[in-house]
This record gives C-alpha cells, sequence and structure tokens, in this order.
C-alpha cells in the first residue's frame, strides 16, 4: 500500500509539476515576468520575485534576469522598488496613493536576488549591480523608524492589503531579516567582507528581536500596533521555520497548531481565528473579498511550509504538503491565486482567482526542487544552452575572418 501510494503521488507531482512549468513560462514576456494572464496582466514586484525562484530551479535564468532587469532600471533614487509595473512599463511606487509604498518589494528583490546568485553562479550580473542592491537594503533599513532592530509600515503595506495592519507586522520583518541575511551573503560572495559581516550582524540582531517580541507561547502573533493583535498569521509564522528564525522546538509547536486547526487542508489558510469586519478593509465587507486575506487559502502559503516541514527533517511531511498543493493544480489543470472555504478557486462577481498565477507556479517549482530536487531540468537547460553556443561560434567565424580585410582595405582608402 505504501509503495502503491507512492508511485501514486509521484505521478501526482510530476503532473503538477508540467503544469507549474507551461504556467510560469506562460507568464514570461520579453521585459520580465508577469503575475498572471488574466486580471493581474502587470509586473507585480513580488509575485515576480516569488516566481523567480521557480524559474531559477528550472533553469530559466536569462528570464529572471530580464525580470531583476526591469526593476533595476525603475528603482527610484533612494532604492525602492517599483511596487507594480504596467505592460507599458510604467512604474508605480504606491498601490494605493495616499498610503506608503509597499515594505517586502525592496526585501524580497533581494532574497530573490541571493536565490538567483546560488542558483546561477552569475557573479558578472550580481557585481555589476551591487550598488542598486546596496541602496534597496539601505532603504530598507531605514523603515526602522524607532531603531528597535525592527521594519515599521503603514496601511496596505504588505502584501495582505486588505487587512488593517499597521505598526511592526510579522510577515514584513521575517522578509527583513532574511533580506539582511541574504544581502549579507551577497555582500561575502563579492568579496566585500566587511560589508558581509555587518549585516550578518544585524541580521541576528532583528531575529532576536522578532523572537522576543513576537513569540506568543504557540507561534508568533500577527502585528503590534498599539498594542499585539494575537492572530495566527501563516504567512509569517510559516517564513519564520522556512527562514531559521525559530527554533526547533518553536517550528514544532507552529505545525502542530496548522495541523490542529487543518489550516493546510488546502494549503494553505491565510490566519486564524478570523479578523473581526473592524480589521478588514471596510468596502469589502459586502463582498467575498472580505475574507481574501482573512480565511482563503493561498497554495503560495502551503509551497513555504513544504519547504519549512522538509528544512526540519520531516520530508514525509513535506512531500505529503506537495501532494495536496499538486492535486489543486491536477484537479483544475493550472496554478490558481486562492480557494475559498469550499476548497474551490474563488469565484464572484467582485473576486475571481487569478489563473495562471506564476507565484502559485513559481514557488511549487521551488518547493519540489527544495524537497526532491529539480537538477536535471536545470542540466538538461544547460546542455541545451551549451549546444547552441558551437552554432554561433560557427556562424561568427567567417564574420571574423572578414572584419580584418575590412579595415584594411579602409585603411588604404
Amino acid at each position: 500500500m505504501k509503495c502503491v501510494l507512492g508511485v501514486v503521488m509521484e505521478k501526482a507531482i510530476a503532473d503538477a509539476l508540467e503544469i507549474a512549468k507551461r504556467d510560469l513560462r506562460e507568464c514570461y514576456t520579453e521585459s520580465g515576468i508577469l503575475a498572471g494572464r488574466g486580471h493581474f496582466q502587470q509586473y507585480w514586484a513580488r509575485d515576480s520575485f516569488f516566481a523567480s525562484m521557480g524559474a531559477c530551479a528550472i533553469g530559466d535564468f536569462e528570464q529572471a534576469r530580464k525580470n531583476f532587469q526591469l526593476f533595476f532600471d525603475l528603482q527610484d533614487p533612494k532604492g525602492l522598488i517599483p511596487a507594480v509595473v504596467s505592460l507599458k512599463l510604467k512604474p508605480k511606487y504606491k498601490p494605493f496613493k495616499v498610503f506608503s509604498p509597499p515594505v517586502d518589494s525592496n526585501a524580497l528583490f533581494i532574497i530573490a536576488l541571493a536565490d538567483y546568485a546560488r542558483q546561477s553562479k552569475d557573479k558578472v550580473f550580481i557585481e555589476s549591480n551591487f550598488k542598486k542592491i546596496s541602496l534597496a537594503m539601505e532603504w530598507l533599513c531605514k523603515r526602522d523608524r524607532d531603531k528597535d532592530n525592527l521594519i515599521e509600515e503603514d496601511f496596505f503595506a504588505n502584501w495582505a492589503d486588505t487587512v488593517l495592519k499597521h505598526g511592526e507586522v510579522l510577515y514584513s520583518n521575517c522578509c527583513y531579516y532574511h533580506a539582511l541575511k541574504e544581502f549579507a551573503f551577497l555582500a561575502d560572495w563579492l568579496g566585500v567582507k566587511m560589508i558581509g559581516a555587518e549585516y550578518e550582524k544585524r541580521a541576528e540582531t532583528t531575529k532576536l528581536a522578532l523572537n522576543i517580541k513576537f513569540w506568543e507561547n504557540y507561534y508568533y502573533t500577527d502585528w503590534i500596533g498599539l498594542t499585539a493583535h494575537n492572530y495566527f498569521a501563516s504567512d509569517g509564522n510559516v517564513l519564520a521555520v522556512a527562514w531559521d528564525i525559530a527554533t526547533r522546538e518553536r517550528a514544532e509547536r507552529i505545525e502542530e497548531l496548522i495541523e490542529k486547526q487543518h489550516l493546510d487542508s488546502v494549503p494553505m489558510k491565510t490566519n486564524f481565528p478570523s479578523y473581526p469586519f473592524w480589521k478588514v478593509f471596510p468596502l469589502l465587507l459586502p463582498t467575498r473579498a472580505y475574507y481574501y486575506h482573512n480565511g482563503f487559502s493561498w497554495p503560495w502559503i502551503g509551497c513555504m511550509n513544504a519547504i519549512a516541514l522538509n528544512k526540519m527533517g520531516l520530508k514525509e511531511k513535506a512531500l505529503l504538503e506537495l501532494d495536496r498543493l499538486a492535486w489543486q493544480i491536477n484537479n483544475y489543470c493550472v496554478t490558481n491565486e486562492v480557494f475559498d472555504r469550499h476548497k474551490k478557486p474563488v469565484k464572484s462577481f467582485w473576486l475571481n482567482s487569478e489563473r495562471p498565477f506564476a507565484w502559485t507556479a513559481g514557488l511549487f517549482l521551488k518547493a519540489a526542487d527544495e524537497i526532491i530536487g529539480l537538477e536535471e531540468h536545470r542540466k538538461k537547460k544547460i546542455a541545451r544552452e551549451e549546444k547552441k553556443e558551437p552554432k554561433k561560434k560557427k556562424e561568427e567565424e567567417p564574420q571574423k575572418q572578414a572584419e580584418p580585410q575590412f579595415q584594411e582595405k579602409k585603411e588604404e582608402k
């Protein structure tokens, strides 16, 4: 029975991987990676940065590089990365004009670049853009207004932009910690050892602050404004495990709570318990969008939880999580953005699940790479590129031979 289950699971994951690859590549353009091909046909920073991790997992380094270059080109003088770029390549730094820009765009930019560096070994690209990467890091560090090693934000400044979170938010600070850590890695990789050591120290200080200020017996609290808002936010808690913020004991408590409350029956429900109506954007109350970040399930969090379980050495549980995600993908033959409480893609007059969705597709590929390995995909990609190179060289040889003759004739004249 165990053997049969293994074969069935393996096939389900393999089928889902093919769909995820197809969907991710469907979101590729000459300029970067679109969030989706429906109502999200724009270059959303956070979506494309998570998606780029999947692109790197299957060896599509050139596409990831194009996406990074798009945001490098549109970075503002202070280091802020655009939140979204239109199809006409017009940047928008504040999706909600009256509020502050998102804080997670800069953090995820650095995190995704470090992932690209590890996978591609492309030191030239990272080195040539290191000043801009440093500027993005500096902008992010300045969000720590009260100098307590945690960043603050205003309303609508992270991915859960329908919930009225402000102050110090768990998800954003997990991203901040990991960005510090990954920036330290990039600096060290480029041989800038002093900067690497400085940011490694900053990362550890932020990790300590997170563990002291946010931990609440069984999980990390959601956000801290004037008071602590002690909801279980799946995003930040899962990232805390996946990115080594939580100790082993704390990671186990988080995963126990996820199992106990069945948050991963459709990986993964956003929060527990539900937020009261006064903590959600008021205009959404009569619509299904009220549950968008308040009880609906997002596959991207499930993908990160599969990575977290694998990090804990719980490979069987990680595979089960990956299998649940594969079922979602195979059942609808597409990567969806968000699922409702009936385990179906959200579909209503006001809100529809985007499909295909690059964020889901990319992180499913990334999770599969972490758990079962997609090295073969990268090797095949490299082999194809190597086959193209000799052909290019043969085409270039006659041109190279002709050039000196042309120059000599020009000199004679």
